[in-house]
């Protein structure tokens, strides 16, 4: 069940089961509340627990002691002595308005229209007219044309697709008068292609941006037979250093030129500078055949330098040279190359090299040391065969011992010639079924060169033993 209490009303605390009825409160075994202006005490509940918090809503406040059977809570209405207000002129308003639940205004803005613009009594706020000459418009509505105006001030720019002077000629040039009203005069006119003005053009400067066609042209400071040039602001002068008597083109002290077009013959130069060029590199054609360089062709006045690379079609170099590197269209990659016919780099395919086998297909026949290091495997199948003519100066050793055989039980050695026979045990055994052969002779056959021999005795039919 829910408490309402209204404040300022009648001051009967009533329950409020549903919204437009209320019904009195009295619980059983419960005395009734005790009601004060402007507050409420609570009744004291003579059998259950008691009342211990009551928690306000917004605009209301509450007041309790202490919290037992004796406890007074007082309910009030909260304090707005401090509340907001405002008194507006006609053309001020509040907005942004914040109202609290019980309708008080909390906070607000205010916000006034300009006069020049707007006019207000005490309920109606009205728009003004702006007259502009004798055209007078309303807010908001615009026009094409203004009348009436004797004089016009416009600190920025102008913009109009078409202006109307009527005391202007058709026809002729305008130009700023006096105060820099806007005249015009029938000494300078335009006819639609041409520029005429009547008794010449005398000019401190002309400037023409794009092309200007003059039938003739008198410069008061130019010299007769000096070459004319452009000078600072586009203005033409002359100096005596660059001449021209009909014949030659003089210039003293070297002709400096962006470019030179010499298309009817050949030019002779005694020494060119050309600026745009750096110096170390190597000038070559460009475009329109003007001599160019690139920091990727350079000469230090011993090798010259090709970063990048050098693309030739034939290189012809009668002394040594050093490349960092080469690249040879007609040669194909992995094959090893060689000098051809007049020294030219050539390859094949029956000699290549994958970046870790060096294969050769056919014979090869080397003259001189050979060295060869790593592993090394000689033929790649059985009826391959290998012929040795030299002699060996050095030991043949096995990898591993006891592991690798000298020949097969088909393939056998004929004849072992060596003064002895050693194992790593002191003792050699046939590991086969079998035995040796021993030389069969008499006494006169016998060694008399080594002790400790063995030999069959062929008249005595036994082996004989020598000290």
């Amino acid at each position: 069940m829910s408490i309402k209490v209204k404040v300022g009303g009648g001051r009967t605390i009533k329950a409020v089961p549903k919204q437009g009825q209320s019904t009195s409160i009295v619980a059983p075994a419960e005395r009734k509340p005790q009601i004060v202006p402007d507050s409420v005490v609570l009744g004291i509940d003579t059998i259950g627990g008691y009342v211990q918090q009551v928690n306000p809503g917004a605009g209301i406040v509450i007041t309790q002691t202490i919290v037992d059977e004796a406890a007074n809570v007082v309910i009030g209405h909260a304090d707005t002595s401090t509340a907001v207000s405002t008194t507006n002129p006609n053309l001020s308003y509040p907005k942004n308005i914040a109202i609290d639940t019980f309708g008080h205004i909390t906070s607000f803005e205010n916000v006034t229209l300009n006069p020049l613009n707007f006019s207000a009594n005490s309920t109606v706020i009205s728009s003004d007219n702006i007259t502009i000459g004798t055209t007078s418009l309303t807010l908001g509505e615009s026009t094409s044309t203004l009348t009436g105006l004797t004089s016009l001030d416009v600190g920025g720019p102008v913009l109009s697709n078409t202006l109307s002077i009527r005391n202007i000629t058709d026809g002729r040039i305008l130009f700023a008068g006096a105060n820099g009203f806007v005249s015009d005069s029938a000494g300078l006119t335009f006819i639609g292609t041409s520029l005429i003005a009547s008794g010449g053009v005398f000019l401190n400067g002309l400037q023409v941006d794009g092309q200007a066609d003059v039938d003739s042209l008198n410069v008061s400071d130019l010299t007769p037979t000096r070459i004319v040039y452009a000078g600072a602001g586009g203005e033409l002068v002359d100096n005596a250093g660059l001449t021209y008597n009909g014949t030659s083109i003089v210039a003293t002290g070297g002709v400096f030129l962006d470019s030179l077009d010499v298309s009817s013959g050949q030019a002779t130069l005694g020494s060119v500078n050309i600026k745009d060029l750096t110096q170390g590199r190597i000038m070559y054609a460009g475009a329109n055949g003007e001599l160019i360089d690139s920091a990727n062709l350079t000469f230090d006045d011993v090798s010259i330098t090709a970063s990048g690379g050098v693309f030739l079609d034939i290189l012809r170099v009668p002394g040594q040279t050093t490349l960092g590197s080469v690249n040879v269209t007609d040669l194909t990659s992995g094959r090893i190359t060689f000098a051809g016919a007049d020294g030219e780099l050539s390859d094949s395919n029956k000699l290549t090299f994958d970046g870790s086998t060096f294969t050769v297909t056919g014979d090869a026949d080397i003259t001189g040391n050979v060295t060869i290091g790593g592993n090394l495997t000689l033929g790649d199948n059985e009826v391959d065969t290998i012929t040795v003519v030299a002699d060996f100066t050095s030991d043949i050793v096995p990898d591993a011992s006891n592991t690798y055989s000298l020949g097969t039980p088909t393939k056998e050695w004929r004849r072992i010639f060596t003064p002895s026979l050693k194992s790593s045990s002191g003792v050699v055994s046939i590991d086969e079924t079998g035995a040796f052969v021993l030389p069969v002779g008499g006494t006169a056959d016998r060694p008399t060169t080594q002790a400790r021999l063995c030999q069959f005795a062929l008249l005595v039919q036994q082996i004989a033993f020598r000290d």
